[in-house]
């Protein structure tokens, strides 16, 4: 889900793109269906994707990352894991 107005869930987990983030973008552009709400503007949505993705690689000091927020927070699940 690419709309970053949403409020930030506290358990949003963020990954590290910064190696691999040219070859995402150059496959999401192969594909039609990303570009779906934009018409032909490939260009703007392109950048668009890379602004979120630096965006969120502040988040966690890198180059560039992805955004995964997981139904539940993981923790949740492993109670031995949380911190006292």
């Amino acid at each position: 889900h690419l709309d970053r107005y949403e409020p930030m869930p506290k358990h949003a987990m963020y990954i590290d793109i910064s190696e691999v983030a040219e070859k995402k973008w150059e496959a999401m552009m192969s594909y039609a269906s990303q570009c779906l709400y934009h018409g032909q503007n490939k260009k703007y949505v392109l950048e668009y994707i890379k602004s979120l993705n630096r965006s969120w690689g502040a988040h966690i000091r890198k180059d560039y990352a992805e955004k995964l927020i997981p139904r539940t927070p993981i923790l949740t699940h492993f109670p031995e894991l949380k911190r006292k």
